[in-house]
């Protein structure tokens, strides 16, 4: 997987056109009601009520598809089915590894330092750190691209998606991919794999803005993971509250409440789609 872009425009109260590389939407809505039309001719409504964590999201097409012709089964013999072997499941390892997602990240880069430096080795970083200082988007975008932070996230099948019409802040969108990531874990309890899903994506949350606020000059970040053409959680962090986090002994799940944020997860089944936040 690699990282995508995208730049809003802020065209009125609500209303957003959105520019990617294969396509351009237009969202229309606020914090209880939410439209994106995208050129592809994808339609997503999100709906919620504010402030009680009930949302509903629905997504079609308003293209028609060609009818599909499905071919009889050929006959076969059906084979004994072996006994299935239940396998060993180590869940400390799991944990240990979600906990080195969060707890890694990039060095944090000192823009004004880039700009005067003369070291050689730091030549990458002055050629663009006038760009980064005076707030130009397309600088982000090329450094995002050319430093490639979370590169280790993408080995688990996950992808990124980055956007902003303002300097000060960043959007990321981080698709899951649940049916690859945590493959193992799939073998165990709901319960227990639910939990460990849920740590896995708030712990993604949170190295995704330990790398962009390290590589970045900005105020917010706000994190959407997305999940089966879902938003399943959406929370926006501030510099500030997020630099006093411990990040070598935090609950991943617990932390994001520490921030404004909207996610609906029952032990049992799982997350649930959720309205996303539209800002700070």
């Amino acid at each position: 997987m690699s990282w995508r872009f995208r730049k809003s425009i802020k065209i009125a109260p609500g209303v957003r056109i959105n520019f990617g590389k294969s396509s351009t939407s237009l969202s229309i809505g606020g914090k209880g009601f939410h439209r994106t039309y995208s050129s592809t001719g994808r339609v997503t409504d999100s709906i919620g009520i504010p402030g009680t964590g009930i949302s509903y999201t629905t997504t079609h097409s308003s293209r028609k598809r060609a009818a599909r012709s499905v071919p009889a089964p050929a006959a076969y013999a059906r084979p004994v089915p072996a006994v299935p072997q239940a396998p060993v499941v180590d869940i400390a390892a799991i944990r240990a590894q979600i906990a080195s997602i969060y707890r890694t990240a990039d060095t944090p880069i000192d823009w004004k330092k880039m700009l005067v430096t003369d070291d050689p080795q730091y030549h990458y970083f002055k050629e663009r750190a006038e760009a980064i200082l005076n707030g130009d988007i397309d600088a982000y975008f090329e450094v995002i691209n050319g430093l490639n932070p979370l590169n280790d996230l993408m080995e688990y099948g996950s992808g990124f998606e980055c956007g902003t019409d303002d300097p000060r802040q960043l959007s990321v969108h981080f698709h899951v991919n649940s049916d690859k990531v945590l493959h193992d874990a799939r073998a165990l309890p709901k319960e227990t794999y639910y939990d460990l899903l849920q740590d896995y994506v708030c712990g993604c949350a949170i190295r995704i803005a330990r790398d962009m606020f390290a590589i970045l000059p900005i105020r917010g970040i706000i994190v959407d993971a997305w999940d089966h053409r879902d938003e399943i959680l959406s929370v926006a962090f501030k510099r500030r509250a997020f630099a006093a986090l411990d990040f070598a002994h935090l609950d991943p799940s617990d932390t994001i409440e520490q921030f404004e944020h909207r996610m609906a997860f029952q032990p049992a089944k799982g997350f649930a789609p959720i309205v996303p936040l539209d800002d700070f």
